[in-house]
């Protein structure tokens, strides 16, 4: 029963701590934005599947340090602690294990780099111009609304039927921000700040390309208030 008790703890905390780190991540990409007086901050998505992936892979090495020490300490029990020949995670860190001089090297610069990416991988949209970080430019690059082609908006349908509404700023250096992304509004409603957005486009004569296909299939069970608002950024 301890025994239980004791990795049911450690499997709360392991959560617990993945969660911690997602949101922390998230919270330290946005702080990384020197202006706070922003429209809405926008982080892509694959910023938290990395950050996951990351979380993910750090709890597996852990789980391999914790096993590896019961093994050298003789207590762990082989009957109910057996690592399974279907754990391919664990059979891949035992296989690079006489390499790790290696290989650990390569996958801390290869997490480096990936967390380097997610970190500068996000775009900022202000009043009067928008602002785009990179790993390339980790500093920012700045585009004013005149350097916006055009605005993409439509619902893209996956194979799975389900529907994904998107709205994408694509710039004239072919960069593109799509703003349902993950992202930060400063407390307001994300549909409110795109159809900000949205007005600030048509007053400015930006072109639209609006791909309403999906529009009718789109929002099941959403209130009828959002959907009503998602209709209005699909008026050119």
């Amino acid at each position: 029963m301890k025994k239980v008790l004791a990795y049911l703890i450690k499997f709360i905390l392991a959560i617990a701590g993945v969660l911690g780190s997602i949101f922390g991540f998230l919270w330290l990409q946005s702080s990384l934005s020197n202006n706070k007086d922003y429209i809405i901050f926008v982080s892509p998505n694959i910023n938290l599947v990395i950050s996951i992936f990351i979380c993910f892979s750090i709890v597996m090495l852990l789980r391999r340090i914790i096993l590896k020490r019961k093994l050298l300490d003789d207590e762990f029990d082989s009957r109910n602690d057996e690592i399974s020949d279907n754990d391919y995670i664990m059979e891949f860190l035992n296989f690079i294990e006489p390499k790790k001089h290696i290989v650990y090297p390569i996958l801390i610069i290869f997490y480096c780099i990936l967390t380097s990416y997610a970190l500068t991988n996000y775009s900022v949209i202000y009043e009067n111009s928008i602002k785009k970080y990179s790993i390339i430019y980790p500093n920012g690059k700045d585009y004013t609304w005149n350097d916006v082609k055009d605005v993409k908006v439509g619902i893209t349908k996956s194979r799975k039927r389900q529907y994904d509404f998107y709205y994408t700023i694509e710039l004239k250096d072919n960069s593109s921000i799509n703003l349902n992304s993950s992202n930060e509004t400063r407390g307001k409603e994300i549909h409110d700040i795109l159809l900000e957005v949205d007005n600030k486009i048509k007053k400015k004569h930006i072109p639209k390309i609006i791909d309403k296909t999906n529009l009718n299939n789109y929002g099941t069970g959403l209130d009828e208030i959002y959907i009503e608002k998602i209709r209005k950024l699909f008026v050119e």
